[in-house]
């Protein structure tokens, strides 16, 4: 905002200074909505990892190819779809 002697802006420069204003308030929005856009991405990502390190637990200790709630087998076929499925049909 440019005074001119200490007299009040004129009307061309307040109109300026509020576009600049909407321009920066949209640019922060922008901002913002990419921002939760790429914390839910890395959420996503994480939970992935976490899944990915509990199958490679699970395939050390054997207990891969069964459903986490009554053992019984998955199966192959499922499996090799989703890989990282922990339950049979019936507890999916």
């Amino acid at each position: 905002m440019t005074f001119d002697g200490g007299a009040r802006p004129d009307q061309a420069s307040l109109a300026s200074d509020q576009a600049s204003l909407a321009s920066d308030q949209a640019s922060l929005a922008s901002d913002q909505a990419s921002l939760a856009s790429d914390q839910a991405s890395l959420a996503a990502a994480g939970a992935e990892l976490d899944a990915v390190e509990a199958a490679l637990v699970r395939l050390e200790d054997g207990s891969f190819e069964n459903c986490e709630v009554c053992q019984a087998p998955i199966g192959l076929d499922r499996l090799t779809a989703q890989p990282l499925l922990t339950r049979c049909p019936e507890h999916t």
